[in-house]
Formats: C-alpha cells, structure tokens, sequence
C-alpha cells in the first residue's frame, strides 16, 4: 500500500480524476435506476457503459505509472472516496510520468468530467418521476403504519428503479435522445485523447538504451551494407558472364533455338567471395523437349571473386602456410534470411569446409572455352547418382566494370534437397498466397518472408534478375515436404537466355512456367520507361521498385493475391487497413508504396538503400525478436 502522506492535495490531476470517477459513478447509477423507462434509455445505458468501462480502463493503465502496487490501484478504482486520490506522492509521479504532457491530460479530464455533469443535468428531466416514485413510497409507509392492508401496501419497501418500472405508463417524460447521443459523442472523443497521450507517452519514455540497443552498431551496419553492394554487383557480373558463355560455346547453328533457365536463390553468402546457390537446365543440344529438360536441373554454387584479388592471391600462394599449419580462421556469415536460412546453411557449410583451403582458387579450366553446359549436364549426373564431388568444375568470367572470376562447384545432394531437382515441384510465390496462412506458416515466418523479400530487392536492384517493376509471379519456390518453412528456402528469381544468334542474345524475365516476357530490346525497354514516367506523374509514384516491393508486402501481411495489384487507389486503400501483423507492419509497407525514407527516390543513391535496410530490415528484423520466445 502506498502510504499516507500527512498533507493532502486540494489542487492537481490526481483530485481530479477522482472527481471525474466519482461523476461518472454518478452516471452509471443514474442509468441503472432509470433504464426501464424505456428502450431508448437501455440502448443509450449500453453506450454509455461502454465508454465509461474505456475510461476505467485507461485510468488504470495511467495509474500503473505512477502506483507499484495494484492492490492500491484497485481500491481507488473501487472507492471513489478514498484519501489515495489526494496522495502527493502519486501526484508527483503522475506529474513525472506524463511530462509535458501532463496540463494536456488535464483539460482531457476537465472535459470527462463535464461531460458526465451533462449527463447529470439531461437526468433532470426525470425529477417529475422521481418525485411521483417517493410520494408513492410515503403513500405506502404510512397506509402501513395505519394497519391498512389495502393492494397498495404491495409498494413496501419498493426501490426507486421498482417504482420507475411500474409508474413509467403514469407519467410522460420527453426525452431529447440527441443531446444524449451528443454527449455520448464527447466522452468517446476525450477517451481516445486520454488513450493517445498514454500511449505516446508510453512510447516517448522507451530508455534510451534500449532503442540504440534495438539498432545495429553503426560499424555492423556499414559492414552489412558494405556486403548488400558486392551481392549486387556480383549477381550482374555472374549474368553477364552467363551470356557471354553461352554466345560463344557453340557455333551459329548450334546456338539456334537454345533456351537456359537459371534460377537465382536468394540465398546469399559473403566471405571472401561471393557465394550464391544457382539452379540451371539446358534446353537445346541433344534435350528439345522443354518438360524433360526442366527436369534435368543442375544445381550449382557459384562463388565470385574480383579478378585482381585472385591474381593476388595467387602470387602469394607459395609463401602462404600449408592447410595443417594455417590455422583454422572463424568464419562469418551474412544471411538477410537469418533464421530460415540456418539450416540450410549447416547443411551446405559442411560441404564449404572441404572446398575452403584446397579449392580456393578455384580451377584452372574456362568453361567459356570448354562449354558450360557439359559441365553442368556432368552435375546433374552427380545428383542423379546420389554421389557428390567439391571438386571445382571450373569458372567463367565477365568483362564488365566489375572483372569478376566465378568459380562453379556441384551443389549440395542430399535426401530432402533432392526434389528440388525437379520442375513439377514448382511454385510461383502468388500460388503460396492462396493457401491458407494457419496452415501453411506462423506470423513469425510471414515476417521472416517480408524481411527476405526486402533483402533481395536491396541486393538484386539494378540488376537483370528483378526488374524495376516485379510482381509475385517473378518470385517461385520448390515445394517441399515437411513444413512450410522449408520451402522459404528455396525462394528463387528465375531468367531465361534464350539465343536465336551468337551475335543477338533476346533476354527476357521468366515466369513460373518459364514463359518469356515481352522482349526487352530498346523498343520494349521504351515502353517499360514510358509505362514508368507514366505511372510516375499520373499517380504519384515516386520508385517504381519500392512500389513493387511494397505491393508484396501488404500481400504478405494480408496472406492474399491482391485481384488488381495495377489498381493503384485499391492498393492504397488497402494498405491504410492494419493486418494480421501489426500496425507498425502497415507503416513499413506505406513506406515502401510511398518510398517515405527521406532521401529522394533514386534507389542506386546508397543512402536511400541504407535506410531501407535500417528501417524496413531492422525494424523487422526486431518485430520478429519480440515474438520469437526461442531466441531468448
């Protein structure tokens, strides 16, 4: 109990919230004896006790500020009377709690409490009936008295509501359920103005602490930022690098007809290169049937180093300690999906420790000479044997501003990544969507899926694989056994080369059939442009990507395939609409729509990429901390 002090408070909040508890409990008592008039006062009783319960309510959140002890908070909600509502002690902590807030509060309190006197005054209306009810009663106490034992005596002892149940066809009251209605109005009105302050005064007073400890280090960030470019440039250098292995492997006839479908997982991994799972299938050469070459995926990793880097190491690898003499270096991960990706990154890191010291720098055979698809037909060979090999298979290079060397080694096999080699386990990520989300993935896996997602547009913008206007279907996963979890990480963009002449390579972006899009030479890119300035001046959208992005995530927080995803104004107004996961959710999606990060809408500026990762990443990255009870 909060003790006493020997002075009490005449002035201040706190006597003034008792009084406003005190008036409403007047309120309440005055409805309950009154309520069987009529419907139309039982109707506005129950509004009435609604908002008066809000009012408990938020008073007794407000009290838990400023009181330890709910015993003591529970008996000055209880007794209006009660010499707590004049402690100075609770006055001062009250005082304190809310701050600058805190003459606000005030006058949000002064208008409770005049509007439950409103009430009081509207009541007058009944003193006729009031004053009919006690003469009756007198009537009745003194025909008792007398010993008369007329019907009348039936009234002894009768409570007021009694007597206003049975006299209400007597007397005619005219009641202006307006003036109710509006008072009504009032209170709700101030109740919300009392929740906002304790809210935002809840949030304000969040320790210092523990919104730095909520942030990344400064220096992780960068570090973390740092490794988001060299994924970007990486994943376009490997594209480029593809093409150019392609145009060149076969003759101008052989070329004719050949399609490659590559998909690209969005699992990533830094360490001193570039890793990235890859899965492709070769149509062309002796494989015409499109459906059995889709079969015949070949996965792949495919780990990329800066040239000049290698030629370094290189000249100082006869200086370098033998592998029993180097000793064993930690190494660090980068994973934008870092829990659903952990277990498939113990899985394959078993496989990277046998490559690291023998096969760092890769082997010594151009498959851009040599042919890259024997080599890959000699992968799928592996997995259908069921025998895995870490031997380096050997690289292609690109010449682009980035020289990049990428070394390709056979992909993990394994019993459970095994389907994942074939196409009939395909899925684009809209067909996920029809599923329901009890059944197929917790919220915190939905969170996971959205932070995964604003990863890979962090990490694969401006390249080939995601274009600046991507939808759900560009998105597949493979359909695997088990939990839905396991199948997030297989999440894939997919990219068709398709040849028609060694010297002209049409690409287009794949879908979940591998059909190609629109071809994208300079009269198609045109018309991407024209429709982007469009959609830019007409309605107001300021990053064509980040627009894309956030469709998907007001589609993952409402686990559902939006019926027009182009219908801007539908988009807004749904994303206004607080979903499963949260309001804070619903602002990191209006943020992506509306590109709201206060650094222009140019994404290739890396602040603007810096601050989506800081408050559309971490910020998810901390909703999911808060709900993962296993991380503790």
């Amino acid at each position: 109990m909060v003790p006493m002090d020997p002075f009490s408070l005449t002035l201040g909040l706190l006597p003034l919230v008792g009084g406003a508890m005190k008036a409403c409990s007047v309120v309440r008592k005055k409805f309950k004896t009154f309520r069987h008039y009529s419907r139309e006062i039982r109707r506005i009783q129950k509004q009435v006790d609604r908002q008066l319960n809000f009012f408990t309510n938020e008073i007794h959140l407000l009290l838990r500020r400023t009181v330890e002890d709910e015993e003591t908070i529970a008996l000055m909600l209880g007794n209006e009377d009660t010499q707590q509502w004049h402690s100075n002690q609770i006055e001062e902590e009250m005082r304190k709690a809310l701050d600058k807030d805190y003459d606000v509060c005030q006058g949000v309190i002064e208008d409770i409490a005049g509007a439950a006197q409103s009430f009081q005054d509207d009541f007058r209306c009944f003193d006729g009936l009031t004053a009919e009810c006690r003469q009756a009663s007198g009537r009745c106490h003194k025909r008792t008295i007398e010993g008369r034992t007329d019907m009348s005596s039936q009234t002894q002892g009768e409570s007021l509501k009694d007597a206003v149940r049975r006299l209400r066809g007597r007397v005619k009251i005219s009641l202006d359920e307006s003036r109710f209605e509006t008072h009504i109005q009032d209170l709700r009105a101030s109740i919300d103005d009392l929740k906002r302050i304790r809210e935002q005064r809840s949030e304000l007073r969040r320790n210092k602490n523990e919104l730095i400890a909520t942030k990344p280090p400064r220096g992780k960030l960068s570090q973390e930022y740092g490794r988001i470019g060299r994924v970007r440039r990486a994943s376009k250098a490997f594209h480029e690098a593809l093409a150019e292995a392609w145009s060149t492997s076969s003759t101008s006839t052989e070329v004719l007809g050949m399609r490659h479908t590559v998909r690209l997982f969005l699992d990533t991994t830094v360490k001193d290169d570039v890793q990235m799972h890859v899965a492709i299938s070769c149509m062309g050469h002796e494989l015409t049937d499109r459906t059995v070459a889709q079969e015949r995926l070949a996965r792949i990793l495919v780990r990329s180093q800066i040239r000049t880097w290698i030629a370094e190491t290189d000249n100082s690898a006869s200086n370098a300690p033998g592998p029993d003499e180097r000793p064993r270096q930690k190494r660090r991960k980068v994973r934008f999906s870092q829990d659903i990706l952990e277990e498939a990154g113990q899985e394959d890191d078993e496989f990277d420790a046998a490559r690291g010291a023998r096969h760092h720098q890769g082997s010594s055979v151009n498959l851009c000479s040599k042919g890259l698809c024997p080599a890959l037909n000699s992968v799928f060979n592996f997995a259908s044997e069921g025998v895995y090999s870490d031997q380096c298979l050997g690289y292609i290079d690109s010449s682009s501003q980035d020289p990049f060397r990428h070394s390709i080694y056979p992909g993990s096999v394994d019993s459970q990544n095994h389907i994942m080699t074939t196409s009939q386990a395909l899925m684009s990520m809209n067909d996920v969507l029809m599923t329901p989300a009890e059944t197929s993935l917790s919220i915190i896996d939905q969170l996971k899926l959205a932070r995964d997602m604003v990863s890979a547009v962090l990490k694969f913008y401006s390249t080939p694989w995601l274009r600046e206007y991507f939808t759900l279907r560009d998105l597949s996963f493979f359909q695997m056994s088990g939990d839905f979890s396991r199948c997030l990480r297989t999440l894939h963009l997919g990219f068709d080369f398709v040849q028609s002449s060694a010297a002209s390579l049409p690409r287009s972006m794949e879908g979940i059939e591998a059909t190609a899009m629109p071809d994208t030479s300079d009269g198609g890119r045109n018309d991407v442009e024209t429709a982007a300035e469009r959609a830019k001046l007409e309605y107001g959208i300021r990053n064509l990507t980040l627009w894309s992005l956030g469709i998907t995530l007001l589609q993952i927080g409402r686990w559902s395939s939006l019926e027009a995803p182009e219908d801007v104004l539908s988009v807004r107004r749904l994303s206004r609409q607080v979903p499963t996961l949260g309001p804070k959710y619903r602002d990191l999606t209006r943020k992506c729509l509306e590109c709201d990060f206060g650094f222009g809408d140019d994404l290739l500026k890396p602040r603007l990429q810096q601050a989506v990762y800081e408050s559309v990443v971490c910020e998810l990255s901390d909703m999911i901390k808060t709900l993962d009870v296993s991380d503790d």
